[in-house]
């Protein structure tokens, strides 16, 4: 989950600053977000988020032409090629900025185009599988944790809009709402990414009206 939450954020803001990028193999991200943080690049271990995005930086986003996502049991062992950690030279994130887990921080940066990234403790109510709209409160026990981005918000819904790892069949598309209060009390390791290869920083906007989509 962490190399697609680091690889959707590099391909939603390279799509924004209209920089070409083509699909990141996160499978890929995921074995070099292991290997910097210095876990056994063939264990199943997880990665830190931080570590994700930082090889997004040092090695650039690895295609998935070159490195393929199918067969993740096996393929996430799997060292991206020569070819391929020499091609994602040209599509390096080159500022990456750690986020306070603070809500209007967050609104902020949506606001000016970058998503955000992070880490979330997920419990026993929390939807795996199945249709549905909205992330319930955590209630029951602690299962584990996820890394999921953001890419909007609504103040009426009081929430973000969230994007997961866990195909379109999950939620809408692969997407849900995440409560305020939820990110506000557990989220952890927030990050993004603010200047891709091929442009420059700009000042931010002023905030838009709610609700902000960037996808």
């Amino acid at each position: 989950c962490t190399g697609y939450g680091g690889g959707g954020i590099m391909e939603t803001v390279a799509k924004a600053l209209g920089i070409p990028l083509n699909p990141i193999s996160k499978l890929a991200m995921y074995y070099l977000a292991r290997s910097l943080g210095g876990f056994s690049p063939t264990g199943d271990t997880g990665a830190y988020i931080r570590d994700v995005v930082k090889a997004l930086s040092v090695y650039g986003a690895v295609y998935k032409t070159l490195h393929s996502d199918l067969n993740p049991q096996s393929q996430f062992r799997v060292a991206p090629s020569q070819a391929a950690l020499s091609e994602a030279l040209n599509h390096q994130a080159l500022e990456y900025i750690s986020v306070p887990i603070d809500v209007q921080t967050v609104k902020n940066a949506l606001a000016s185009k970058y998503p955000v990234v992070y880490g979330i403790p997920i419990y026993s109510n929390f939807p795996q599988f199945g249709q549905f709209e909205n992330i319930p409160m955590p209630s029951g026990s602690l299962l584990g944790w996820h890394c999921m981005y953001l890419f909007g918000h609504d103040d009426n819904r009081q929430a973000f809009h969230n994007r997961s790892s866990w195909s379109s069949t999950w939620g809408e598309g692969g997407n849900a709402w995440l409560p305020y209060a939820y990110f506000q009390a557990y989220a952890q390791d927030s990050w993004l990414v603010r200047v891709v290869e091929g442009s420059a920083p700009t000042p931010p906007p002023p905030p838009p009206p709610t609700p902000t989509y960037i996808l």
